[in-house]
C-alpha cells in the first residue's frame, strides 16, 4: 500500500479489524476488549489529523468520517474472510488498503490476501491474555516487490 496517510490508515484499519474479529470470539471481555481498542483508535484518528495540521473546527468532521470508512471496511474485510471464494478477501483490499492505486499488481493482492488469512489464523492460536498483554500479535508481514508501475503511486 503506497506509504502516505491513507495507505497507513489502511493498514492500522486491517490490523484493528483482525484484532476485532478474534475479540469477538471471547464473549463479553473479548466484546469489551474490543470497544477499547476501537475508541482508542478513534482516538489515535484525532490525534493524527491533528499532527497533520487539520484544524480543530474540521477534526470532528473529519474522524466522524473515518470512523465510518472503519465500519465499512470491517464489514467489508468479515464478508472477505467469510466467504468460500478467495477473489471476496482480494476485492475488498483492493477497494480499501489498495484503493487509491489504480490497478493494483495481482501478485500483490494475492501476498496480501494470503498474509491476512495468516494472520487470523496466527491470531486464533492466541490466547486472550496473551493478546492483552500485546506479544507476538501478528506474524512476519510477506516481503512484496512492488511492481515499478505501482513505486510512489498514491
Amino acid at each position: 500500500m503506497p506509504d502516505s496517510f491513507d495507505g497507513r490508515f489502511e493498514l492500522l484499519v486491517l490490523h484493528a479489524h483482525l484484532m476485532v474479529r478474534r475479540l469477538r470470539q471471547e464473549g463479553e471481555r473479548g466484546e469489551e476488549t474490543g470497544q477499547l481498542l476501537f475508541d482508542a483508535l478513534t482516538a489515535h484518528f484525532d490525534e493524527a489529523l491533528r499532527a497533520i495540521g487539520v484544524g480543530d473546527m474540521s477534526v470532528g468532521k473529519h474522524v466522524k468520517s473515518m470512523t465510518r470508512g472503519l465500519y465499512g471496511r470491517l464489514n467489508a474485510y468479515d464478508t472477505g474472510l467469510d466467504a468460500g471464494e478467495p477473489a471476496v478477501l482480494r476485492d475488498a483490499l483492493r477497494r480499501n488498503l489498495y484503493g487509491t492505486l489504480e490497478n493494483p499488481d495481482a501478485a500483490v493482492l494475492d501476498a496480501m490476501a494470503a498474509y491476512v488469512r495468516a494472520a487470523e489464523a496466527h491470531l486464533q492460536g492466541l490466547s486472550y491474555d496473551t493478546i492483552v498483554n500485546a506479544s507476538g500479535l501478528y506474524p512476519e508481514p510477506p516481503a512484496i516487490a512492488v511492481p515499478a508501475a505501482q513505486e510512489g503511486k498514491a
